[in-house]
């Protein structure tokens, strides 16, 4: 359906594409403020919502640019969120639950899962010479060069995101250790294997 409206409505598309776009961009800034209400994996799901939405931002542009961009957006985002799930899930195996509130100091009790989580949290948010930061700077040029008014919100939702993560990481990794951390033990070998091919 979306190929027919390309070839054979490209004004209509375009338009109904925009009002899209830009309400997907400010729907960004809601899932940022939700992300750490309570769960650590909620952030994830909503941030991977996040960079799909610049992704397919990416390919509404109609330029090669916006196409190869959201390509590398995408497979770069497949990697990284991959990783920061199983970091949430080896957190559940350990201390069965998910919830923020009872995580604090992990850091001291498991700095190579701490030091892992840094790496796959800066790569998420994009930081320079990530795969992410390549693919979302080129979507928000192309965007850029489509709208201006979508590539403000694309990046103001991009900044909140990256600052809910490193709230949500100096929450879990840093500070006094939690009272409720019982029996803790770093990641184990197998564990830190996968996560070395993802890195």
């Amino acid at each position: 359906m979306a190929g027919c409206y390309k070839f054979h409505k490209p004004k209509m598309f375009f338009n109904s594409i925009f009002t899209f776009a830009t309400h997907a961009q400010a729907f960004k800034f809601f899932v940022c403020r939700l992300s750490v209400a309570k769960r650590c994996g909620v952030y994830f799901n909503l941030s991977s919502v996040a960079h799909m939405g610049v992704a397919t931002l990416a390919i509404f542009t109609f330029t090669s640019m916006g196409i190869q961009a959201s390509l590398f957006l995408q497979i770069a985002h497949g990697l990284v969120s991959s990783a920061l799930f199983i970091m949430v899930t080896i957190l559940y195996e350990h201390h069965h639950t998910r919830l923020v509130k009872y995580y604090r100091g992990v850091a001291i009790a498991m700095p190579l899962y701490a030091t892992l989580f840094l790496i796959f949290t800066l790569a998420n948010i994009g930081v320079p010479l990530s795969a992410n930061f390549i693919g979302e700077f080129l979507s928000i040029l192309a965007a850029f060069g489509i709208s201006s008014t979508v590539g403000v919100l694309a990046c103001l939702g991009m900044v909140l995101s990256a600052c809910y993560a490193l709230f949500l990481m100096g929450r879990i990794c840093y500070g006094q250790i939690s009272p409720y951390l019982k029996n803790v033990r770093d990641i184990s070998e197998t564990e830190f294997n996968a996560l070395c091919i993802l890195a």
